[in-house]
């Protein structure tokens, strides 16, 4: 007998066991895969270094952040479509990428700055170590190493089998908080904590919006690849591999924390951009939900204060 699924469900799951159930990750097993594959990285990494050099920090990373989850996901089979979901990126959608990637580097220089005042020489040698990593590979290959590699392997593991194991706790903030602590931790330094995080929140976002990890690893591509084109540059022009001064003016502080008021409109107005591009109609800019165009007009005030007051006080400070 011929049986068709279709013509007797009941009778068809019964003889054949039943629709085949995949694996849902629970949170506390993205936490055991993170902290295993970190300390895997940081161990055979420190190996790989010796025979490789810097190289051995792109084969690391592609070992263990994308075949780790890879092969995590083999080995429990669960779905690779809800774990790795990759759809082909909108026009609108990367545009509205770049101006989130934009306003959120803003917000985060000035958050940056603020903890070179705080811990200026702990700020002076992250900024040389980073700055001699970048430039010890030709262009080409520390684009490779430093900007291809991680916005892959890297966006593998967070926004792919660690968000994927957050979705039970249904919360989306929640879901973008944790992830954005993840993405600071994995950083390994308590003065990048912070600015990783809010970066990392930012990536979850557009992870948890778009339903895709293709925006995510085109703001993680864009932001490597600006942050070592600009050491480069710096290198070119100094002719020596300099590290941004550990002191940080009053009035200069004020000024990136002006610049930065325009971050979280730019932010809000790419996530809009972005939504826009997934829903395939038009959405009103500022209609729906009243938090977010609240909490970015209080960000943008916020900024905006703390700036002009730091500016003032650092002319008069400097004219006097």
């Amino acid at each position: 007998m011929n049986l068709d699924r279709n013509d007797s469900p009941y009778l068809y799951e019964m003889l054949t066991g039943g629709p085949k159930k995949k694996w849902k990750m629970k949170p506390w097993q993205g936490v055991v895969v993170f902290v295993v594959l970190l300390v895997l990285f940081q161990v055979i990494g420190s190996f790989l270094y010796l025979l490789l050099g810097i190289y051995a920090n792109g084969v690391a990373e592609m070992i263990f952040f994308f075949g780790g989850p890879v092969l995590t996901v083999k080995l429990l089979d669960i779905d690779w479509r809800e774990v790795f979901p990759v759809k082909k990126p909108a026009m609108q959608g990367i545009l509205g990428t770049l101006l989130m990637w934009f306003g959120a580097y803003q917000c985060m220089t000035a958050l940056s700055l603020v903890l070179a005042v705080l811990f200026p020489r702990t700020y002076e040698s992250v900024g040389r170590s980073m700055n001699s990593f970048v430039t010890g590979l030709p262009f080409l290959g520390s684009v490779i190493v430093i900007a291809l590699v991680p916005a892959v392997s890297e966006e593998i593991l967070h926004r792919g089998i660690l968000q994927h194991s957050l979705q039970p706790l249904k919360n989306k903030w929640l879901i973008i908080t944790l992830m954005g602590v993840y993405f600071g931790v994995f950083h390994l330094s308590l003065l990048r904590f912070l600015p990783m995080m809010f970066l990392g929140m930012v990536i979850a976002w557009l992870r948890q919006e778009s339903g895709s990890m293709s925006y995510g690893m085109i703001f993680h591509f864009v932001n490597n690849f600006y942050a070592l084109a600009v050491t480069f540059l710096s290198e070119q022009v100094s002719g020596t591999v300099s590290a941004q001064s550990y002191s940080v003016p009053t009035y200069l502080l004020g000024y990136y924390f002006l610049i930065a008021a325009v971050g979280p409109f730019l932010i809000y107005l790419g996530g809009w951009l972005v939504k826009r591009s997934e829903k395939g109609h038009r959405i009103p800019l500022f209609q729906g939900d009243r938090k977010p165009v609240i909490l970015m007009a209080a960000a943008t005030a916020l900024l905006a204060a703390v700036g002009l007051v730091l500016f003032l006080v650092g002319i008069m400070a400097y004219l006097q």
